[in-house]
């Protein structure tokens, strides 16, 4: 019995050391890419050379998974534009309808890289990420912080959502 204990202590020291080492993963509500692993998308946008700089942000890390749709795949998401005074936000994606919409009545005011923070973030929920509240130099972070660079938060929640594709 004695033995079974220190086993037992041995073990759980391990998993709670190897769990606390690791960043934290957020999940959204799921995500657009499709059955073959890709994130292909059409646009009608402002916000074109921002979009295609958050795809190659996330495609530095994953690469290849999101792409501009082409004639000879299905479209996955599509990147358009509203302008709402009363929306309240720089961007959102409807996951039913897989479309991000940026709203350029909030983006407007927006520097360069914000704008392209608002692209990568909302692509994030594109591939199934979620919010990360606790983390404001995450690309996912739910605060108007807008970072640029992908933390290890953001990389492990693309793990866990890929896992899942």
């Amino acid at each position: 019995m004695k033995k079974f204990m220190i086993a037992l202590l041995v073990v759980s020291m391990f998993v709670v050391n190897d769990s606390t080492a690791c960043a934290t993963s957020y999940l959204g509500t799921g995500d657009n890419v499709d059955s073959g692993g890709h994130l292909d998308w059409d646009y009608n946008t402002t916000y074109y050379s921002q979009t295609v700089w958050g795809m190659n942000l996330w495609n530095h890390y994953k690469s290849g998974v999101i792409r501009e749709d082409s004639l000879s795949v299905i479209q996955d998401l599509f990147v358009t534009d509203i302008n709402s005074a009363t929306a309240g936000y720089y961007g959102y994606r409807d996951k039913d309808n897989a479309t991000i919409y940026f709203n350029i009545y909030g983006m407007s005011s927006l520097s360069a890289n914000a704008k392209k923070s608002v692209a990568a973030h909302e692509l994030g929920h594109a591939l199934g990420l979620g919010h990360n509240p606790s983390n404001t130099n995450a690309v996912m972070t739910g605060a108007a912080y807008f970072p640029t660079v992908l933390v290890q938060d953001d990389k492990d929640s693309y793990d866990a959502a890929a896992a899942l594709y």
